[in-house]
């Protein structure tokens, strides 16, 4: 099916202008995407509407409103149903922004949080309050993704037998003493190709991770961001984990992050100036 999608995306590339199109491989394979799938490839076009003109823009917003057709076929409903749709009813739309200025205010009390920010590894057994858990959830998935794929998964783990678990399959202490443990993990059915793969979805994971972490900073909890992956936990532990929580083999663990109250406190390792970092020179 991949190759009868590099073929549709061929022949409506090369061809539109000349009117000729493939709907009959387009429509199939449209009807084989699953449904994440097909929320995917919704958020893909709509990004590639933004980013293209003419005959591209032509082929995206055609692909685009096919692909919304099958998810109203499907009764499917999304957020990004929703703004699939407004890219496309905005095509004409001319956006008039009058000049603005920085907001230092609001960059002040971001770097603050920014730099309050460390990882913390001591916990009390304080429980969480579920509405800090729905907000840091909604910090979480506002992060920006690769054309908007939005391939994060989150598994969150309270319980302290799973907590131990994890523990002790990461073979790290500190995780079982955290009252909240979030298992992040990427969907693969959302990217294209291996070579999407071999990065991106890692990316899309650590832009959530971070909200995560800034949630947790600037309400007055503590996290720490822990690696794991085949590196750090071998096959058979995996295999485990798979197996404790149910996961389909399209679902691929990247990392945990473990959450709480600060038992004790450690100051964060210093940063040298930005223009350390900064392979080249500004003003």
């Amino acid at each position: 099916m991949k190759q009868v999608m590099k073929v549709v995306n061929f022949a409506h590339k090369k061809l539109w202008t000349g009117g000729v199109r493939m709907d009959f491989l387009k429509r199939e394979y449209i009807r084989s995407l699953s449904d994440t799938r097909l929320l995917s490839e919704i958020g893909l076009k709509g990004h590639n509407c933004l980013d293209t003109v003419g005959a591209e823009y032509e082929y995206n917003s055609s692909f685009l409103k096919s692909l919304i057709n099958e998810a109203k076929k499907r009764k499917i409903k999304s957020e990004n149903l929703k703004w699939a749709r407004r890219i496309l009813a905005d095509k004409n739309e001319k956006k008039k922004f009058r000049k603005r200025d920085v907001d230092y205010g609001m960059l002040k009390k971001f770097a603050d949080i920014a730099r309050k920010r460390k990882s913390v590894r001591w916990y009390t057994a304080q429980k969480i309050p579920v509405r800090f858990i729905n907000e840091m959830l909604s910090c979480a998935v506002e992060a920006p993704s690769s054309c908007n794929r939005q391939g994060w998964r989150f598994i969150l783990v309270q319980d302290e037998n799973d907590r131990r678990f994890l523990s002790e399959i990461r073979n790290t202490g500190f995780i079982k003493d955290a009252p909240l443990v979030v298992c992040v993990l990427i969907d693969r059915q959302v990217y294209n190709s291996k070579n999407e793969m071999k990065y991106t979805p890692y990316m899309d994971a650590g832009a959530a991770i971070m909200n995560i972490l800034h949630a947790a900073s600037s309400s007055g909890l503590s996290a720490c961001w822990v690696n794991f992956g085949e590196a750090e936990v071998s096959s058979k532990n995996m295999s485990r984990f798979r197996k404790l929580f149910r996961l389909g083999k399209n679902l691929l663990p990247v990392s945990l992050v473990t959450v709480g109250f600060a038992a004790q406190d450690a100051p964060k390792p210093r940063r040298e100036k930005p223009e350390y970092y900064t392979l080249n020179r500004f003003r």
